[in-house]
Order: structure tokens, then C-alpha cells, then sequence
């Protein structure tokens, strides 16, 4: 069984693959990781160099690949889920989880990390707020199509808990 998680940038994705895969004991992987390795270089250079669409075309196929693993838990990128039905596609192989972060936690990360996100980088805080806003608007509806939501502004571990310990 694959739990793939999704969510916003900065909603924590990579950091609870990492913490569920060590406490239920199911190997890991983070999709963009995994992509910088096949790409060799980062999400943002390929992007700077290719364009969006060649990256997603990429992401599309190590999504594919990974379905080939045994039971892992995999932390997506933010847009993963609107892009190629992936979201489908997910949800056809495995359980997915929406991690929803509270706007206010989302714009206080990405404001320390928008150097690290193509799609964000050199935007002031007015834009940066605008361009999350935006994005989030258009990928939510995504999002929601999700078998779990876990609203990680409350406690998440007991939500974890209930899910991993029915389908893991």
C-alpha cells in the first residue's frame, strides 16, 4: 500500500514522510528528491533551463516509477496532484493524504524558503502572498480529492494514527 502525501509547499510533506516512515516502519521517499536525482540538478534549475511543463512531464514519469515499490509512504510536490491525474492516479494505488496547513503558517514559511521555489522566487512579501493565494486557489479543488484531510494546525499524530493503523 503507498500513502502519498499532498499538500501546499511548505505543508510539511517531506518532514511526516520521513517521521511516519521511522514510527510505522514503511520506507519513504520524497518525489522531488527523487527527481533531482534523475534530473541531475535542482527542481529549480531544470524548470530555469527546461520550463514547467518539461518539469511536470518529469515528475509524471517518477511518479509512475515509484508505483513499481513496495509499500512506501511518498511526499509529493505541491502541484503533483493537478498535473497528468496524477491525483487519480493516486488515489487509484494507494491511500492519499491531504496535510492542510493554516494560510498564516504557509506565508511565514514561504517567506523564509521562496529562494528554494521556482514559483516563488523574487517575489516580495505583497507579491508572495498574492501568488500563494492564487496558487492555492487553483490547486485546492486537487487537493480535496484527497481519501484523508488532516488539518495540521490541530494535533496531526492521532489523525496519522487512525489511518496508518487501519491500511498500513
Amino acid at each position: 500500500m503507498h500513502f502519498f502525501l499532498i499538500g501546499f509547499m511548505a505543508s510539511g510533506k517531506s518532514f511526516w514522510a520521513e517521521r511516519l516512515s521511522k514510527q510505522y516502519n514503511i520506507p519513504s521517499l520524497d518525489l522531488d528528491h527523487q527527481i533531482e536525482s534523475e534530473i541531475g540538478m535542482s527542481i529549480s534549475r531544470f524548470i530555469e533551463i527546461h520550463n514547467e511543463g518539461s518539469f511536470r512531464a518529469v515528475e509524471h514519469k517518477v511518479l509512475l516509477e515509484s508505483l513499481n515499490s513496495t509499500s512506501t509512504i511518498i511526499a509529493t510536490g505541491g502541484g503533483t496532484p493537478c498535473f497528468y491525474n496524477n491525483m487519480e492516479l493516486m488515489n487509484q494505488h494507494g491511500i492519499t493524504i491531504y496535510l492542510k496547513q493554516p494560510l498564516e503558517i504557509l506565508y511565514q514559511r514561504l517567506k523564509k524558503q521562496n529562494l528554494n521555489r521556482p514559483l516563488l522566487y523574487g517575489l516580495n512579501s505583497t507579491e508572495l502572498q498574492k501568488k500563494i493565494d492564487q496558487l492555492i486557489n487553483e490547486r485546492e479543488c486537487f487537493y480535496e480529492k484527497s481519501c484523508f484531510t488532516i488539518p495540521m494546525n490541530q494535533t496531526p499524530e492521532s489523525n496519522f494514527a487512525k489511518i496508518f493503523e487501519q491500511y498500513a
